[in-house]
């Protein structure tokens, strides 16, 4: 199995910041319930792949199950990337007479548009 990208890790630091907000933790008590410093817990959240080391200490603080949140987390990531693939036989016979620059100006905005959706 290939080894997660970013997105893949900016999503996962998202859901578990989500996850710790609706539990009414804030990084200082997580820092204090896991051990790591409170950088390093605000690194994990924002997509840091150093995360797999703790995943287990955080989501234990969480009462997640971290195979659990791993999974869901490749999971959404894999429709993404299909809905992408879609989106690109789609779009780029479309724009494609665009600049190169107009072109990724419409490819940021469906990104945009994209992770707006999954908010």
């Amino acid at each position: 199995m290939a080894r997660p990208d970013k997105r893949f890790y900016e999503e996962l630091g998202n859901d578990i910041r989500r996850k710790r907000k609706s539990k009414g933790i804030g990084l200082r008590r997580m820092s204090e319930l896991t051990g790591f410093g409170v950088g390093t817990l605000s690194r994990y959240e924002n997509g840091d792949p150093n995360i797999e080391d703790a995943l287990d200490a955080i989501c234990k603080v969480l009462c997640i199950d971290p195979d659990e949140e791993w999974n869901s987390i490749a999971e959404d990531e894999a429709l993404a990337d299909a809905a992408e693939d879609s989106d690109k036989l789609m779009y780029d016979p479309v724009i494609g007479d665009l600049t190169l620059e107009h072109q990724q100006t419409v490819k940021d905005l469906i990104d945009f548009l994209r992770y707006k959706e999954r908010k």
